[in-house]
């Protein structure tokens, strides 16, 4: 979230317990294994991202405290 609330991309590590992974705003390039060919090709990717940096930090807005706690609220209702 602070990388995307920064406007800039970010990678990670795909593995089962990895929770950042589900925080892709496109995962298309965004996930790599445990490998360097697998890290090189997830951060050329990036590079080559057509994605503006006002698009990453508009969802970045989806997770700020504001709305956060309006959704936790919403749960709390139900």
């Amino acid at each position: 979230i602070e990388a995307y609330a920064s406007g800039i991309p970010f990678i990670t590590l795909d593995q089962p317990l990895n929770a950042a992974k589900f925080l892709l705003k496109d995962t298309e390039g965004g996930l790599f294994k445990k490998n360097g060919k697998s890290l090189a090709k997830a951060v050329v990717s990036k590079l080559k991202n057509k994605n503006t940096r006002k698009e990453y930090e508009e969802f970045a807005k989806e997770y700020d405290w504001e709305n956060i706690v309006t959704r936790l609220e919403a749960v709390y209702k139900t």
